[in-house]
């Protein structure tokens, strides 16, 4: 429930491109959460990665704009 909940708050508060959170739940039968979200068109992060150059795979570095949200005074310590 953590990620659903972490999802929504960065996509409340932030211009950071999020799907949006439709529901979440526990699945009584096999006991894991299920977050239903908004549908992202695009290439899946484990399809496009072999095609990245070295560059591209450093994420840290790759979007230093959204870092500065972490820093922000109303982002949680």
């Amino acid at each position: 429930m953590s990620e659903a909940n972490t999802m929504r708050f960065v996509r409340d508060r932030t211009s950071i491109p999020i799907p949006e959170v439709y529901n979440a739940y526990v699945d009584d039968k096999p006991g894991q959460v299920r977050v239903i979200m908004e549908f992202v068109e695009g290439t899946p992060l484990e399809k496009a990665w072999p095609e990245f150059f070295p560059e591209q795979k450093e994420l840290s570095g790759s979007y230093p704009e959204y870092w500065g949200y972490c820093k922000a005074p109303w982002w949680p310590p």
